[in-house]
């Protein structure tokens, strides 16, 4: 595909795209400094990288293992293409949009599932998003535990222990892992204008952030339901990533933004003031003026 963002790094956080690599907190494009960058910008249509290990998938579905220490490449393995790459341990798990979950290894490949409908790590365990039901596989692709869910969960998020679920109609669900899943209340807080599926999700300081197919993301606050912020990019919603006091947002097509959450958590009055200073231009007999604070207002120092 020529437009593309495979990867979003947190560490610094940065996105890796067919326009190269950006700096999301300047904004700025950075040149590769690895050869495991190099890789990811000259091969990847899909890719995930964590622990020392980059998995990616190339556009003829060669599924390739790096090292990002030196970028050697561990081994490259032919498959089907896949909508989801995940790195578990010294492997590759690829999820196809036929549900099909395979684990490349070094010696070969093990099929995981002919239902899996998404991925999601736990620690050193993948979660598997099967039909009704989340099951963690560990490196050797061995079978640890597994709890329900209700019907059409696509994207997964753990949160202490509660787990965030993302259904294929848009609702959120959220329930504690072994709870019966015909009791989970599934919430669509006010996301139905979304469409699409849920591609990605997160909570973070208390919320709610999801990414969806169509390119739409929302920002809810978990304890009231309450939307705080939309917008909508081009693109799928794939790319979630809270670092610091920020929330960055990027699409498999390479749009983004970057979110201050700092915002959310100032009192009232403090909030306030950094609009005034930020947007001191008032609207004034058909036009933009700078003005000063309102007189008499509670929050004016």
């Amino acid at each position: 595909s020529l437009w593309r963002a495979p990867l979003l790094a947190t560490s610094p956080p940065r996105l890796f795209s067919h326009r190269g690599i950006v700096d999301l907190v300047s904004g700025r494009g950075v040149a590769p400094a690895a050869s495991w960058e190099r890789k990811v910008l000259a091969e990847a249509r899909i890719a995930d990288a964590r622990r020392g290990r980059l998995c990616l998938q190339r556009d003829d579905g060669t599924v390739v293992l790096v090292a990002q220490q030196d970028g050697a490449t561990l081994f490259a393995r032919q498959d089907a293409p896949a909508h989801r790459i995940a790195v578990l341990g010294d492997g590759c798990v690829t999820a196809s949009a036929t549900r099909r979950a395979v684990l490349h290894r070094q010696g070969g490949a093990l099929e995981l599932g002919r239902d899996v409908r998404g991925l999601a790590h736990r620690g050193d365990e993948l979660l598997l998003l099967r039909d009704r039901r989340v099951e963690a596989v560990d490196a050797r692709g061995a079978r640890r535990a597994s709890f329900g869910v209700p019907e059409g969960v696509v994207s997964l998020h753990l949160a202490g222990e509660r787990a965030l679920l993302g259904l294929d109609d848009g609702r959120i669900a959220e329930m504690r892992p072994g709870a019966d899943p015909a009791t989970i209340p599934l919430h669509r807080f006010d996301s139905a204008e979304a469409g699409g599926r849920v591609a990605s999700l997160l909570e973070s300081g208390g919320l709610i952030i999801a990414g969806y197919t169509t390119g739409v993301f929302a920002v809810w606050d978990r304890e009231t339901r309450r939307r705080l912020a939309r917008l909508e990019l081009n693109g799928g919603g794939v790319h979630l990533a809270v670092v610091g006091d920020r929330l960055h947002l990027a699409t498999d097509t390479g749009e983004h933004r970057t979110l201050d959450l700092s915002v959310l958590s100032l009192p009232h009055c403090e909030l306030v003031r950094r609009i005034w200073r930020e947007l001191p231009e008032v609207w004034s007999e058909e036009r933009a003026l700078v003005g000063a604070p309102p007189t008499g207002h509670r929050c004016r120092e």
